[in-house]
């Protein structure tokens, strides 16, 4: 978020408050976040600014998801455990997934509540959204703050699919053979003597 137009969101949606909540009950791992944090759940947002030229944010951060390995991971991942079952014995050892790296990046200042959505989505969606990457990019951010999206520049992305059929492969007709005539001798340069097989 730009700093200079950040501040705190007055009031956040009952139904993504309870998505949070239920999201950070789950971190068993207080390294990444002061618990004082996990009590108050202050985010903020920023509306735009003439620093920030209308958007709001400043460069990227990245969010990470990092599964320590363990003899007890690896036997479930051999005996070929479900993914849920795998992610919910890695969290137990510590794991923090995206969503929660998120949260606690939107609850530090880092980032706004809603991208952290926005981008937890489109992962959950897998690679093959990766098609609509371009135009997720180009979409307006989903505010609390409506004067946000007035200033915020609009984008209009129009996207078109074409499918294209390789046409059948027909030969070639062949190209008429022309022949290139012998270039005139130049005015001044010296001519070569007839050959004897020459006629004269």
């Amino acid at each position: 978020l730009c700093d200079n137009c950040k501040k705190p969101v007055e009031k956040v949606d009952d139904e993504l408050l309870e998505i949070v909540k239920k999201a950070i009950s789950e971190i068993h791992s207080t390294d990444e976040i002061d618990p004082a944090m996990l009590q108050t759940l202050q985010f903020y947002d920023a509306p735009g600014c003439e620093v920030c030229e209308g958007i709001g944010y400043k460069g990227r951060i990245g969010l990470y998801e990092v599964m320590r390995m363990n003899n007890e991971l690896r036997r479930m991942i051999l005996s070929s455990a479900s993914t849920l079952d795998i992610e919910k014995k890695a969290m137990e050892g510590g794991m923090v997934t995206l969503e929660q790296m998120g949260i606690i990046k939107a609850l530090k200042g880092e980032t706004s509540l809603n991208e952290v959505y926005r981008v937890a989505k489109r992962m959950e969606l897998g690679d093959d959204s990766k098609k609509n990457e371009k135009a997720d990019e180009q979409k307006p951010i989903p505010d609390e703050n409506p004067e946000a999206e007035k200033s915020a520049p609009s984008k209009k992305v129009v996207a078109q699919v074409q499918q294209v059929t390789p046409p059948a492969e027909q030969p070639k007709p062949a190209s008429p053979s022309i022949p290139t005539p012998a270039p005139a001798p130049e005015e001044n340069s010296p001519q070569t003597p007839p050959s004897d097989t020459q006629q004269q």
